[in-house]
């Protein structure tokens, strides 16, 4: 999952959560916090695919100042799992 921050929104101003396939994964996310604005921020996980072949990544907002953001998502095969 890679976020940046490109509203200028600052620390505390928008905070959420990360759910992925119904687990809590990042909880009280605050990209500005940990990395300023427009500033590149790469989060990585482990995900065992179900059988119906599909990743759930939700998005919850914590604080009403500011929606969840998510810039792109890159899923990758390991092979080796």
């Amino acid at each position: 999952l890679k976020f940046a921050e490109i509203q200028n929104k600052k620390a505390g101003q928008r905070q959420f959560d990360v759910i992925v396939n119904g687990a809590p994964y990042l909880v009280a996310f605050d990209v500005a916090a940990l990395a300023g604005k427009n500033t590149a921020l790469d989060r990585t996980t482990y995900v065992t695919v179900p059988a119906s072949g599909e990743i759930s990544v939700q998005l919850a907002t914590r604080r009403s100042t500011g929606v969840p953001i998510l810039n792109p998502i890159r899923v990758t095969n390991r092979p080796d799992r």
